[in-house]
């Protein structure tokens, strides 16, 4: 006689659990970490600070980590996720089209900073063209390095002919523009 035969408790219990494991996994809480985003429009070569960056909870692994401190490597949008692609640790890129070259800098001219080349020209009269420190100066011990402290300096590209004339003719003198 089947109707004498004990309902199925055990699946019962078994399919609760599974239902409650399922709902217990599909609503916790996701874990979370800081990244920096962003606050304001940024231009490539600025320093990131807590002035123009902010940090905000993302899902844990979704974006690459990257320190807040840096250098823009291109311009950013306000609201962006600062991720290693546009944040330079050390250097600043170089902008699209512009030339870059060894010039003798000021001791504390970081990647970033803003730089006046002034040359002088044939006719005894200056010209200046603004540039863009890439990396800073690198002093040397060796005997045989530069006598001076030497960085890479981004330029325009329709003055970089004759900052580099300048630089070989010892006639080119670099003022760096003062923070903020």
């Amino acid at each position: 006689m089947y109707w004498f035969v004990r309902p199925p408790y055990a699946r019962w219990v078994a399919a609760a659990l599974l239902v409650v494991a399922g709902l217990w996994f599909e609503l916790k809480p996701q874990p979370t970490e800081a990244h920096w985003f962003a606050t304001v429009e940024v231009r490539a070569g600025e320093e990131l600070t807590d002035d123009n960056a902010t940090l905000r909870q993302v899902g844990a692994g979704v974006l690459i980590a990257t320190e807040g401190a840096g250098i823009a490597r291109v311009d950013i949008d306000a609201g962006t996720a600062l991720v290693p692609a546009l944040v330079a640790a050390g250097e600043a890129a170089v902008p699209a089209g512009w030339w870059s070259m060894s010039v003798p800098l000021p001791a504390r001219s970081a990647a970033g900073t803003r730089v006046l080349l002034v040359l002088l020209g044939d006719d005894g009269g200056p010209s200046t063209v603004e540039g863009l420190v890439i990396s800073g100066p690198v002093e040397s011990d060796a005997p045989w390095g530069p006598d001076q402290s030497e960085g890479i300096v981004a330029i325009p590209p329709e003055r970089a002919a004759g900052v580099a004339a300048a630089r070989a003719s010892g006639t080119l003198t670099v003022l760096t523009a003062s923070p903020g």
